[in-house]
């Protein structure tokens, strides 16, 4: 999602910043990865925190302390466990940003995940997972200041909120209600989704260039951020394509 960078006073070198975006992106990719299997492979007979289990070693790929884990997620969240393994991938895909040319900008791929989420679960999860994204970026890229990480923390999940609403008033399905969305039914209500996460998400952050820059904001958004639609409409492709009722 397009976020205005600050520019922090004393920047790492080059090469330190590069590596330390890699140990993270590896940290987190691996967390995603563990809670995926973890929750993937859960077995109902395994022993956990809910249940005694029928008996014998444990089904689940990282064995007992698996079991328990994904038996308390899933009898604390149920299916909706899931959305901690699109935060964990919404993270992840943060850490390979874009540089918006000529502006003090940064966009990243991670819209796919989130747009996964709003479709699976509703505004409500979707909304939680990017304002997390959103304030641990601003924390790994030193954006220190208050009212920068209230606005990388805030604006992301008001446009995701609002989207993610109206997708589903004009699809007429209730958040969490289908594991799947047909594509074909539900072309037009992905079009509004799209188009309204863009133009809160571009229009909040022109304005914040703009003032920055002390330009006007017609020019800010049109040469610097209209362009960032196609980004969005790729990641609500994918996003729609993996959650589609084949």
């Amino acid at each position: 999602m397009a976020r205005p960078a600050s520019r922090p006073s004393a920047p790492l070198p080059p090469r330190m910043q590069r590596l330390l975006a890699e140990a993270r992106a590896i940290v987190v990719g691996f967390a995603a990865l563990v809670l995926a299997l973890m929750l993937f492979t859960h077995d109902a007979a395994d022993p956990g925190f809910s249940t005694t289990g029928a008996g014998g070693e444990a089904r689940n790929l990282l064995g007992a302390s698996g079991a328990w884990a994904s038996d308390v997620l899933l009898m604390v969240f149920g299916l909706s466990a899931w959305w901690l393994v699109l935060l964990a991938l919404t993270t992840f895909s943060s850490t390979f940003s874009i540089k918006v040319p000529n502006v003090s900008a940064t966009i990243s791929v991670s819209e796919t995940f989130v747009f996964i989420c709003a479709l699976l679960y509703g505004p409500s999860p979707a909304t939680l997972v990017i304002a997390i994204d959103g304030l641990i970026i601003s924390c790994w890229r030193r954006h220190r200041r208050l009212p920068q990480m209230v606005f990388n923390t805030a604006e992301p999940a008001l446009s995701v909120f609002v989207a993610a609403h109206v997708f589903f008033w004009l699809s007429g399905l209730s958040p969490g209600q289908s594991p799947a969305i047909h594509i074909g039914r539900q072309i037009l209500p992905l079009a509004a989704f799209t188009t309204t996460y863009f133009l809160l998400n571009s229009s909040l952050n022109a304005i914040v260039v703009s003032i920055q820059q002390q330009s006007r904001l017609w020019p800010v958004w049109r040469q610097h951020f209209g362009w960032v639609l196609l980004n969005y409409f790729g990641a609500t492709s994918v996003a729609a394509l993996l959650v589609h009722d084949s």
